[in-house]
């Protein structure tokens, strides 16, 4: 019997300088390889693309990307990207201690407090056609943190401290999250198998009884621990996905919607109509529309 590959949640620690807690990432390509774990970051992870398309999976949530998008990502939510099938997409990645870098600034100011921005209620893909002025700020700070330059670290400091003011002012209304809940790493890891699988192959017919073996967990077990974590059923996240492919392909190609429709997993036109009405209010067409 061939033996079940593993997958782990990865805990990601980034070495920073502890007088300055500040780093940026090379440029990095985003393939739609195989994805073979989730990870997750000990400091705050900011993201922006460059260029290409595809979806983020952060704890429960799937979240469709496309170029000029930034991602705001806390050390409390476990993540992966994908891209498109067939693409890749290009990102620098920012890690920083907002603490550390606003503390000596304004003093126990609560700009430093990003407990707002994780779980369910907030949406770590930020665009520039609903926060222009964020997605600004992060393209600033990444640029600001190549190479080196004349009062580099008073430049990133104001403009991280623009930042946190703009992420307050945008997102006031939202409630404070000081835990995930059941989604977060434990869980999580359980699942990990099927949540990669059903990244990875979410265009193909899945049964969860596939999904029970590759978490080594009977039938019953998977889908209660599923459904306690993710917040809904093996089917209604995989039809998660494939909406949210789908909305980074309308976002970002004039394919034709029946062509998206079967290469995002769907058996009929019809049925991914019904699906996409009920998970964004809006048909395909119009979805479309939004972005031409």
């Amino acid at each position: 019997m061939q033996k079940q590959p593993k997958y782990a949640l990865s805990y990601c620690r980034v070495n920073m300088n502890p007088e300055f807690p500040f780093k940026v990432s090379g440029l990095y390509t985003e393939t739609d390889r195989t994805i073979t774990e989730l990870h997750i970051h000990d400091t705050l992870e900011l993201g922006y693309c460059y260029e290409g398309a595809g979806i983020f999976v952060v704890g429960n949530k799937i979240l469709p990307f496309k170029a000029g998008d930034v991602t705001v990502i806390t050390s409390k939510e476990c993540h992966l990207a994908r891209s498109l099938t067939g693409t890749v997409s290009k990102w620098r990645w920012v890690y920083l201690n907002l603490e550390k870098i606003i503390y000596p600034v304004f003093n126990d100011s609560e700009l430093c407090d990003f407990s707002r921005f994780q779980g369910l209620n907030f949406n770590n893909v930020i665009s520039p056609e609903q926060q222009p002025a964020i997605c600004d700020l992060v393209s600033k700070i990444v640029a600001a943190g190549i190479g080196t330059m004349k009062f580099q670290q008073e430049k990133i400091t104001a403009m991280a401290c623009l930042f946190a003011a703009e992420m307050h002012a945008a997102f006031d209304a939202l409630p404070h999250e000081s835990s995930i809940g059941e989604s977060s790493p434990g869980t999580m890891q359980r699942l990990n198998a099927a949540l990669e699988y059903m990244s990875r192959k979410y265009q193909e017919p899945l049964k969860s009884e596939k999904l029970a073996v590759l978490c080594r967990l009977s039938q019953t077990h998977f889908r209660r621990l599923f459904r306690q974590a993710i917040g809904k059923s093996p089917i209604q996240y995989l039809n998660q996905i494939r909406i949210g492919m789908a909305k980074a392909e309308l976002d970002r190609n004039m394919r034709p919607i029946g062509e998206i429709a079967l290469g995002c997993g769907f058996e009929s036109v019809s049925s991914f109509n019904r699906q996409f009405k009920a998970q964004t209010g809006h048909s395909p067409r119009e979805w479309r529309n939004k972005f031409i």
